[in-house]
């Protein structure tokens, strides 16, 4: 079994061909470069991320606390709601990701924390017409957690990548 996240997920992904293993696991894997994105800086997420982070704070009434509390800079508010009504495409990297995916003859889970931004990113790839064929790929699974712990570092998250590791192994 081969395990990895983020760029390692990705590597594993792209180059699973020339390694020999029955099954891989791939956590939340990245999908773009700063080239990618329209009008980036090197600390601007992409537009689909921004998305899923406003549509998080929107669904939490605490929100309208810190609007009447001060606690939302509308600068930085309005900055964001620009960068997310941007377009966002799949770049190079998704796109080969795509192809990798499409050929993958193994079991593999892909494991998404739903909150972390690396994961998100690679959601909405993953939900885009370009990725249609691959996630008709029946090898493939995608499951997720309620946690924006790219890492899986706190208890509940460390707990179910465990659940989730524990589980491909004795899948042999």
């Amino acid at each position: 079994m081969a395990f990895g996240n983020c760029d390692a997920a990705t590597s594993i992904a792209l180059f699973q061909n020339i390694v020999n293993v029955d099954m891989l696991v791939l956590a939340n894997p990245w999908v773009y470069e700063s080239a990618d994105l329209p009008d980036s800086s090197p600390s601007s997420p992409p537009p689909s991320a921004i998305r899923a982070r406003y549509w998080d704070r929107l669904k939490n009434p605490r929100t309208i606390l810190d609007v009447l509390g001060g606690k939302i800079n509308f600068r930085k508010l309005f900055k964001g709601l620009k960068q997310a009504t941007q377009k966002q495409e799949n770049g190079e990297l998704a796109i080969k990701l795509h192809k990798a995916l499409l050929g993958i003859d193994k079991k593999t889970e892909v494991l998404i924390s739903s909150r972390d931004t690396t994961a998100r990113v690679f959601l909405a790839a993953w939900q885009s017409s370009d990725f249609s064929r691959a996630r008709k790929n029946s090898n493939i699974t995608v499951q997720t957690i309620d946690s924006a712990s790219h890492s899986f570092a706190d208890e509940k998250s460390k707990a179910w990548l465990e659940k989730r590791l524990l589980a491909a192994l004795k899948s042999f």
